[in-house]
Order: structure tokens, then sequence, then C-alpha cells
């Protein structure tokens, strides 16, 4: 159910931080989502099976995304400061835990959940957000945008606290947190690890 430049908070959102952002959003992702289980469960009723989300959803791994990227992205390309944008980090959270909330409630027992990537590494961010304060801006190691690479570090401690309170609000659901920014940067740092 994931769509391309989606966020994790939606219109109002951004617009009551001064952006004109229209996106889809993880809100519309999870109706969709909701949507197609009802259609499932209606299918098994039919079918004469075991016709409940609880049971189309106990077994399965919800795999949830690299979610708050774009709310971050689109704020950075419009100009908005970097401290500004640092506040939007809980919203994200927040979102998409109570995505997670939602989905327990439905029945839902493990999740796979990654933090955010080293976007301070990419080629097109590079581009975009070239550093205009010169060499100290950038990692020396890698030629990667500290600056930017901060934030989604900080972004995934965030993330990673909340989804530890959700493990423990949740014993009997089992959550697992996917680092990606550490298995990413694992190649930035030593590529040519690559080839052995």
């Amino acid at each position: 159910f994931a769509i391309i430049s989606a966020t994790a908070n939606n219109g109002s959102f951004f617009a009551g931080n001064g952006m004109d952002i229209r996106p889809f959003s993880l809100d519309t992702q999870m109706l969709w989502f909701r949507t197609h289980l009802r259609e499932l469960v209606q299918a098994a009723a039919a079918a004469q099976q075991n016709g409940s989300v609880g049971a189309l959803l106990s077994g399965a791994l919800v795999a949830l995304g690299e979610i708050g990227g774009n709310d971050y992205n689109f704020a950075f390309s419009r100009g908005v400061p970097r401290d500004a944008v640092r506040r939007f980090v809980p919203a994200v959270v927040d979102k998409l835990a109570g995505a997670m909330e939602e989905l327990i409630a439905m029945g839902a027992r493990a999740f796979v959940v990654p933090g955010n990537l080293p976007f301070g590494c990419t080629p097109l961010y590079l581009q975009r957000f070239r550093a205009n304060g010169g060499w100290w801006d950038y990692d020396p190691a890698t030629g990667c945008l500290a600056w930017f690479n901060r934030f989604a570090q900080y972004h995934n401690r965030v993330l990673a606290a909340r989804l530890d309170r959700l493990r423990r609000l949740h014993p009997d659901v089992t959550i697992v947190y996917a680092d990606w920014y550490e298995a990413t940067m694992s190649i930035f740092q030593d590529p040519g690890k690559l080839g052995t």
C-alpha cells in the first residue's frame, strides 16, 4: 500500500506548518489497507473460512516501510530551517506508532519497522542540499552531508525509543527495528567490501 512520495503526516499537518503540500499520506495508505482487509474478510466468509481481520493479521508480518523521509524532504526542499523540520520528528513517529497501535488492535502480532536511510549520501540530496557552509558540513570519511545524516540518526533514535515503548505496552507483539541506516552506511564507509 506504499505510495511513492507519500508522507507520514497529511496535508493539514503541513498547512499548519506553513507549507502547501497535499501528499498521499500514511492515513491514505491505512484507509486502503482497511478497505482491502474488509474485502479479504468478506471473501473468506463467502468461502466459509475463518473470516475475521484478526485471523488474517495474526499470522502476518506487517512491514511498515521507511516512513517519514518524505515529510522531511518536502520541508527541506521548501527551505524550512533544519531546527523547524527537526520538530516534525515526534509527529512523524507518533503517526507511525498510531498506525501500529491500530494494526495491533486489528490483530497484527509481528512487525518490521525500518528507520530512515542516510539520505545525506545519495547523489540527489548531495546536489539538492549542497552545503554552502563549507567542508565541515560533509563527513570526511564518506563525503556525505553530515547534517542530513545526523538528522536521519535523530529520527531513528526517536523511532527506536518509541518502538521500545510499544514493545513494553504489547509484550505479545514482535516488533523488529530494521537499521537500514547502519547497513547502508557500512557500504558508504567501505565500498570495497561489496566485491568480497
